[in-house]
């Protein structure tokens, strides 16, 4: 899919271990995908979700 920059299983690890009680941090380099996988496991794993996407906050 994406060339295992984040392997699924890892994201549903955290999901079953964690049950929403702390933060999944994704680091990386820009462009490669990091945004889309964790939309995409987002949709697929949950009725509803909050996207938030701090490269598009705007400076005080």
């Amino acid at each position: 899919m994406l060339g295992g920059i984040l392997p699924s299983y890892i994201i549903l690890e955290w999901k079953k271990n964690h049950k929403g009680g702390t933060a999944l941090l994704i680091e990386g380099a820009r462009r490669i995908g990091k945004s889309y996988i964790v939309e995409e496991f987002a949709r697929k794993e949950y009725a509803s979700y909050i996207l938030v996407d701090f490269s598009k906050v705007s400076p005080f």
